[in-house]
């Protein structure tokens, strides 16, 4: 695991300074505390930061091919190396290390930038082509791996942090305000925006190809989910054993190492699985690493994890987040996570990652497994609307309708009724937006006047619109899904899991994101997946027999934190930051309008703690990257 960045100038005879190289390296010296290697070549330079794991000793980088005409830096791991270096041994490649690195020079000799079909792994990787003198981005099929860039008239840099790119000297930080808008909503920036309007963040599953002399990057996606199922005689307990055999495949794979490993175990269905599938195939006893609360409630699953840690025997140990760790790490957070993303969960997640690292360096997680599984709640909506919509439309329109008008507004199923008959574009903006995202006219309400009028131009229901234009075909559920997988997953969560880790030099491993799973999962019935009692049907079923009864039989919880206890508790602390002449209610937002959240939220009327974290992780990453400028 690494970090990796470079540069490219359009000028051929402007040489590249190994001094801003070097600095550009040294921002990301947390994902590679262990080594570090630069590649110049005229115009071009490539740096990385190594964690080592695989072949310690011979995996420096780059790396680069018997010429030395093709080099490549590398952030990530690729699971099937060792297939892949068999094959191309029996075409005539030499190997002169273990790493998995090597095969990605040999590979692109070999296919060219057809090379990522080949690859099972997580992985951002930059390569540089000699004779094409042409730079080649490539980022694994989910997002697991972040890749960054920017392209000016005169240049073009990389990293695996936006960090790297604003240490460049002639870097410009300038807000997007439509990134802006977006975050509001998502709690996060989609991709392929940043809130640097000049860095985009590569999307998952593309290519980036970049030339110089023509200018222009040429992005592609070479991989995307289909929800087409290539067999219509579906058999429970023929995909539970095809389920159980790649979920095993996947974990034992992502055991390659030379370093210790342990496990993320939540309490929940698939860090369980994880962890049970870790203790069968290592030889090793694993350890276990879970978080826990002062506060009672329901975010703490010490007890599940304890369960699960019993039931497998593993090495377990409990990380204790109180509420001063939540204040003392909030800017710590905003600044490794580079772009805003208000995921309360994002400061337990970088405790127990630092607590970790005295024992283990890599971490496996069940991340993914509500994407692809049809885990959470809101997805059950997509059953109940394909229910409702037997109604006539005559009876729907003049009885139940009317009826429902009528009711109180807090009426449960009063918003999801009106939602029944709308295209999922329209109402269905990700999981994310339930846990605090301010709708298009909060948005309007929160605005300064002369800022409202110039964000009107931005929906954030058109990025929703664009992304399922991929998946037009799909039923509402797996639309869902596919919004939840592109975004949610891989613009928020999975950033976040990076980022927290590599702070950290913790390597983060996630087994059900397995492409091969991804793809198996896509192609299921959605009666496997979510009905009108359960979620997880399948999934839940096939692994029932191994997991705790308790654990199986949980209700759903995304991992949550005690937010809302900690905000109240704070709460003068929260409104001071919100409202200090040089917070974010200044420029962008009416002062009265935070004031009016404030005080609604501190009154009991409502729960409002997802929100103001939402603002409050705004106004501390403007201060941190763009203050002063």
């Amino acid at each position: 695991m690494c970090g990796i960045c470079g540069i490219v100038y359009r000028d051929p005879q402007r040489p590249v300074d190994r001094r801003i190289l070097r600095d550009m390296a040294g921002m990301i010296a947390h994902r590679g505390p262990d080594d570090e290697g630069f590649y110049i070549h005229k115009n071009v330079g490539m740096a990385v930061k190594r964690l080592s794991i695989i072949d310690i000793a011979g995996g420096h980088q780059p790396m680069v091919n018997e010429d030395n005409t093709v080099a490549v830096v590398f952030n990530g791991e690729i699971y099937n190396h060792l297939t892949i270096r068999r094959d191309l041994e029996a075409r005539g490649h030499v190997f002169e290390t273990r790493c998995d690195t090597e095969v990605l020079v040999h590979l692109y000799e070999e296919y060219g930038r057809d090379m990522v079909d080949y690859l099972n792994g997580m992985f951002a990787f930059a390569l540089y082509d000699q004779r094409q003198g042409q730079l080649f981005l490539a980022r694994d099929r989910l997002g697991i791996k972040p890749l960054y860039y920017i392209k000016t008239k005169d240049w073009f840099l990389f990293g695996s942090e936006i960090k790297s790119l604003l240490s460049f000297p002639e870097f410009s930080r300038e807000l997007d305000l439509e990134a802006l808008h977006h975050y509001l909503t998502f709690r996060f920036v989609p991709a392929p925006m940043t809130l640097f309007k000049e860095v985009k963040k590569l999307p998952p599953g593309f290519l980036l190809e970049y030339l110089p002399s023509s200018g222009d990057p040429n992005t592609r996606p070479y991989w995307d989910i289909s929800f087409e199922r290539s067999d219509n005689d579906f058999s429970a307990d023929h995909s539970m054993e095809a389920l159980r055999e790649l979920v095993h495949d996947a974990v034992k794979i992502r055991l390659m190492s030379e370093v210790p490993l342990g496990a993320m175990l939540s309490g929940g269905v698939d860090s369980s699985i994880i962890a049970s599938r870790m203790t069968k195939a290592s030889v090793r006893k694993i350890s276990s690493f879970t978080i826990a609360y002062e506060e009672e409630g329901p975010h703490n699953e010490g007890a599940y994890a304890r369960a699960a840690a019993g039931a497998f025997k593993t090495d377990h140990h409990e990380i204790l987040v109180r509420l001063d760790d939540f204040i003392e790490n909030l800017e710590r957070m905003v600044y490794f996570m580079d772009e805003p993303i208000a995921d309360p969960a994002a400061i337990p997640i970088y405790d127990l990652c630092r607590f970790s690292k005295q024992f283990v360096t890599v971490l496996l997680s069940g991340v993914g497994g509500d994407e692809l599984f049809g885990g959470y709640g809101v997805y059950k909506e997509a059953i109940y609307s394909a229910f409702l919509r037997r109604i006539p439309r005559f009876a729907w329109d003049n009885f139940i309708m009317p009826l429902y008008s009528i009711m109180p507004e807090d009426m449960p199923g009063q918003h999801f009724v009106n939602r029944v008959h709308q295209p999922i574009e329209d109402v269905f903006l990700g999981s994310s937006v339930i846990y605090g995202g301010f709708p298009e006219r909060e948005k309007a309400s929160l605005y300064r006047e002369e800022f409202a009028r110039e964000q009107s131009a931005f929906n954030s229901h058109d990025v929703v619109r664009e992304t399922l234009g991929r998946v037009s075909g799909a039923s509402r559920l797996h639309k869902m899904i596919y919004v939840d997988t592109k975004h949610w997953l891989a613009d928020s969560h999975l950033i976040m899991m990076d980022k927290m880790s590599m702070a950290n030099s913790i390597e983060l491993r996630t087994p059900l994101l397995d492409h091969r799973l991804v793809e198996f999962a896509a192609g299921l019935p959605e009666s496997s997946k979510v009905n009108l009692l359960g979620s997880k049907i399948l999934f839940k079923d096939a692994f029932r027999p191994e997991i705790p009864r308790e654990i199986i039989a949980r209700r759903k919880r995304g991992f949550s934190t005690p937010l809302q206890t900690w905000l109240r508790i704070a709460e003068n602390d929260l409104a001071e930051i919100l409202l200090n002449q040089g917070g974010i209610a200044r420029d962008i937002f009416r002062r009265e309008a935070i004031v009016n959240l404030l005080d609604r939220h501190r009154h009991g009327r409502a729960d409002f703690s997802a929100s103001l974290f939402t603002l409050l992780v705004l106004n501390v990453w403007l201060t941190t990257f763009l203050k002063g400028t």
